[in-house]
This record gives structure tokens, sequence and C-alpha cells, in this order.
């Protein structure tokens, strides 16, 4: 937020027009159809993840996965999936970022996974997810330049994306789990 506010300022002070058109200019921009999706696509995700965060996600996750042994290599490999399936249906890659960022972040490294497994893990998911919904910023501007209809251009897209979505959650879930093998077998 912080730095839409400093670009629009920045904007309005380096303008060669005037600043009643720079003003008109913002409000014909922010009534396209294509900003209101983004926008309310980051306050839903923010929404969801502060509902989630409230009633106790990540206790739960943690709790879960000590009592059912599903830690490290799962848990990323499930982070990594539920990621997929939330930024396809918020349509926003960056509110997935923010959102599992505060969720399950934590609770995987508390379950052992390797913090950066996580991370990347997040942000593939986000990106897998943001590449292929429907009301994502990136598909619709990208189907509107290309002239093309959303719908196809997410059904073209779909067997790239799941191309390289099963080697990168099979990978998550042997490289953090072998290490973690192979750490108890010298105990």
């Amino acid at each position: 937020m912080l730095g839409m506010v400093i670009g629009l300022i920045l904007g309005l002070l380096l303008t060669k027009s005037k600043w009643g058109d720079y003003a008109q200019g913002l409000f014909d921009g922010m009534s396209q159809p294509i900003g209101v999706v983004a926008i309310i696509a980051w306050f839903w995700a923010g929404m969801f993840a502060t509902l989630l965060q409230a009633g106790g996600l990540v206790d739960g996750l943690i709790w879960f996965g000590f009592q059912t042994g599903f830690e490290a290599g799962w848990f990323v490999g499930l982070t990594f999936v539920l990621a997929a399936l939330f930024s396809s249906a918020v349509g926003t890659g960056y509110g997935t970022v923010s959102a599992f960022g505060i969720l399950m972040y934590p609770a995987g490294v508390v379950l052992g996974a390797d913090p950066t497994m996580m991370l990347a893990a997040i942000l593939s998911g986000a990106v897998f997810g943001d590449n292929l919904a429907p009301v994502s910023d990136t598909t619709i501007v990208s189907a509107t330049t290309q002239e093309a209809d959303v719908p196809g251009v997410v059904r073209s897209r779909f067997k790239y994306s799941i191309a390289a979505a099963i080697p990168a959650l099979i990978l998550f879930v042997i490289l953090v789990a072998l290490p973690r093998q192979q750490e108890n077998s010298k105990c």
C-alpha cells in the first residue's frame, strides 16, 4: 500500500499535464474491471488469512502434523498444493504469498520443514495458481492483449503448468524428506 501511495504522489508531482487530468486518468483506470478484480482479490486473501489465523489454523496444523507424522516433506508438498488451489481460486499470487506466509510457513518450520523449501513451495504454488486463475489480473491482461478468451487461455496454459507442477511436487516432498531421514538414521 505504501508503494502505491508513493507512486501516486510521484506521478502527481511529475505529471506534465494538469493535476485534474492526472486525477481523472487515475479514476478512469481504477474503474476498469481488471483493477477492481485485483483489489478485491487482495482484500479477500487478506481477510481469509486473518480469519484462519484467528481461528487457530497454525496451531491446528502443528497438532495435526505431530499426531499423524505428516511432517517435513509431506507438509511442504501439502503447502504447495494448497497454495496452488488458493491462488487459483483467489486470483492473486501476491495475496497467496502473504496469506500462506502467515499461516503455513510457521507451521511448516515447527514441523521440521526446511524454511527455504517452505518458501519455495509457497511461491511456486502461488505462481501456479496465478497463472491459471480465470480472475487473475495476469490471465485477464494476457487474454485481452492477445485478443483471446479467458477460458481458452486457461485451457491452453493448463498442460504446461501441470507438467511443471507434478515434478515440483515430487521434488518438494523428496528433497525435504530425504535429509530428514538421513539425520534420523544417524541417530
